[in-house]
This record gives C-alpha cells, structure tokens and sequence, in this order.
C-alpha cells in the first residue's frame, strides 16, 4: 500500500546538497525569514506574481519543483527495489 505521508516524510528529510541540512530545514528557514522580513516577502510575491515575467518564471519554478519532487519519489522507490525493500 502508498503510504505517502512516508513518502513525504523521506522526502523533506533528505539532505540538500553541499550543505549539512535537511529539506524541511531549509524549508523551515525560509518561512522564518518571511516572518521576519514581511515586506520583502510581500514585495518578491508581487514581482513573481504581478508581472508576466514574474509569472513565467512563477510558473516554471512550479513545474520544475514537481518535476523535482516525482523524480525523487522515482530514486527513491528504486532505492528500495535494489534493496528488496516492499513497498509499504
């Protein structure tokens, strides 16, 4: 059976490279610095997204990030296969 809060779990948990921490770290600085610098964040947001520019490239930083994210569930799913791990 998918189980896939394990997937997403497994997914933020995996380290970025070239750096010593996780996803969901990373992830996690970047909503503090949001919180913290709330005019910066409102300003970047109306640049991506009040621009056609800013919406292309919105866009397709958008579909990159799920390419990202379903070619790291694929790795991982034929990590567990080369193991002779089930799937859970």
């Amino acid at each position: 059976m998918l189980d896939p809060k394990k997937l997403l779990d497994d997914l933020l948990g995996s380290q970025v490279p070239g750096t010593g921490s996780t996803v969901r770290d990373k992830a996690g600085q970047a909503v503090q610095m949001a919180k913290d610098n709330p005019l910066a964040a409102g300003a970047l947001a109306a640049v991506l997204l009040g621009t056609g520019t800013g919406r292309q490239v919105t866009g397709a930083a958008i579909k990159l990030g799920g390419l990202a994210a379903i070619g790291g569930l694929a790795y991982k799913a034929y990590q567990n296969y080369k193991a002779g791990n089930e799937p859970a």
